[in-house]
């Protein structure tokens, strides 16, 4: 059950039905999964902070240490089914759309390997930490 709490959900009560939808919008978009539940092996899902695109993001699998393969679906942007990121170092900072942590400028990022500008999502960046972290996980997945 998702938690919310009872003085957040006062003053949005009182600020309208707009309000109010959005609300229950963001909440139902970033619970966590219930119980029940599971979440396959080869892939792994995270909604991007809000305000930052609110993309959905699904890392599907690891073809080398340098690429990662995932599934990018904006609801006010751009849906890519497959698309190869590859490692990089931050040309300039921002936040890791994955996370929603600060990326510094020269900080290991994976970003989409396509032009600059070339695709909606050209210039989203994914710590490479949070990438080294999703591959760990899945590979002991994959034996559990």
């Amino acid at each position: 059950m998702l938690a919310v709490d009872s003085k957040d959900l006062a003053v949005v009560e009182s600020q309208g039905e707009d309000t109010r939808w959005r609300f229950i919008a963001r909440a139902l978009l970033h619970c966590p999964r219930s119980e029940g539940v599971s979440v396959a092996a080869t892939c792994r899902e995270r909604r991007s902070p809000i305000g930052s695109q609110d993309a959905s993001i699904r890392l599907l699998e690891f073809p080398s240490e340098r690429t990662v393969l995932i599934e990018w679906s904006s609801p006010t942007g751009c849906r890519y089914g497959e698309q190869t990121w590859m490692r990089a170092t931050a040309t300039a900072a921002g936040v890791c759309v994955l996370s929603g942590k600060p990326v510094i400028r020269g900080n290991p990022i994976f970003r989409p390997s396509c032009p600059k500008n070339s695709v909606g999502n050209a210039l989203a960046m994914i710590l490479a930490t949070e990438i080294d972290e999703a591959r760990r996980a899945m590979s002991v997945d994959e034996y559990t």
